[in-house]
């Protein structure tokens, strides 16, 4: 900048004289006087413009100039333009240390926060909600469940090398999330929470365990066959025709994970958003499902869910929200070890799912003894 700046003022100077020179000629000046006037005002000049180079020699225009503040950009927050000293920034006058200049970060937004005001007349509020449930698990049978004794048949699952051990399968293949930021639910809307295309819903929570559970040497086939398109009443024989097809190709397959979103609604009939949040992120919550009415298997099934959940619960806070006992069989009596999880709800995003289940299967892949 400094040679460029000489330079110029030398340019200016040149250009200057043979202007004035020229000018000279031909207006025909050459009396002696004019000609002293001139070389007077040409000694001044150059006198000035030597004192100019000095200055610059001596002093570079960079260090004289006052610093530039970086706004973030390339060139800062002026363009790189050297600022003038009556310019300069508040930061750059107020004086004090920089961590007296920091202010206050305002606090973070509650992720379970809703405005009621913005819901049309006639739609269904999507509310986030945290439906973790402490005294697990939650039993909705009249059966009396003695956990000491179902505790009694933990064990891990044991995952033979360079063989498939794992299934995951979708038994309602169709199931999808929320669209992203949606608040409601218009009343018209049919098509809430599906999915179509067999790319994304629970097809794509299924794929990432899939993808997870082979990275960490448990063998893993995910079935995408759609078992729910003409009715969700015999999706489950559906479903169960494939297991058995599948374990009979694979021997091997020891543990039925079958990946389900809910549809779970509040006491005021809105959407319920599922969410449990730590260190400002928020994922959707999970819940697994005991089909007690699978007599030879119940016991170890509930005490794996309950394994997974103590795992899950020691990697983020309420990311499990509970483990529930139903009556029915789930088809969890078709292989050694069963699991039916419902990760997120339809209230839930697909992103939330989808962070939902790295935590589903970083604790999935403690359950399993591999070699």
């Amino acid at each position: 900048m400094d040679e460029h700046r000489t330079n110029g003022m030398t340019e200016f100077l040149r250009r200057e004289v043979s202007a004035w020179e020229s000018m000279a000629v031909r207006k025909g000046y050459h009396a002696k006087k004019l000609r002293r006037r001139w070389l007077l005002i040409l000694g001044i000049a150059a006198a000035v413009a030597l004192s100019v180079v000095a200055v610059l020699a001596i002093a570079p225009w960079e260090d004289a100039a006052p610093p530039v503040h970086d706004g973030g950009g390339a060139e800062g927050e002026h363009g790189g333009v050297l600022l003038p000293d009556d310019t300069q920034t508040e930061a750059d006058t107020s004086g004090g240390s920089e961590s007296e200049q920091e202010t206050e970060q305002p606090p973070a937004a509650d992720p379970y926060a809703y405005d009621f005001s913005l819901v049309p007349v006639g739609a269904t509020p999507i509310v986030p909600s945290n439906t973790a449930i402490k005294n697990n698990p939650v039993n909705q049978t009249d059966r009396v469940i003695d956990m000491q004794d179902v505790m009694a048949a933990a064990c891990k699952i044991p995952a033979a090398s360079g063989k498939i051990s794992v299934l995951i399968i979708h038994t309602h293949t169709g199931e999808g999330y929320n669209q992203e930021g949606a608040l409601y639910l218009d009343a018209d809307d049919e098509e809430f929470a599906r999915s179509t295309d067999g790319t994304d819903g629970v097809v794509a929570v299924g794929a990432l365990l899939a993808k997870r559970l082979n990275e960490a040497g448990i063998g893993t086939i995910h079935c995408k066959t759609v078992f729910d398109g003409q009715s969700n009443r015999e999706s489950y024989d559906r479903a169960a025709e494939a297991i058995a097809a599948f374990r009979m190709a694979y021997p091997s397959i020891v543990c039925v994970i079958d990946v389900h979103r809910s549809a779970a609604v509040d006491a005021q009939g809105n959407i319920v958003r599922s969410l449990a949040v730590k260190e400002g992120q928020s994922i959707a919550q999970t819940q697994v499902i005991c089909g007690m009415g699978a007599e030879l298997t119940s016991k170890t099934n509930l005490a794996l869910a309950m394994q997974l959940h103590q795992s899950m619960e020691q990697a983020f806070s309420d990311s499990c929200a509970a483990v529930i006992c139903k009556e029915q069989v789930l088809n969890q009596d078709l292989a050694p070890f069963s699991l039916t999880l419902e990760i997120g709800s339809s209230g839930n995003t697909q992103a939330e799912a989808l962070a939902a289940a790295e935590i589903v299967a970083a604790s999935l892949c403690t359950l399993f003894e591999t070699g």
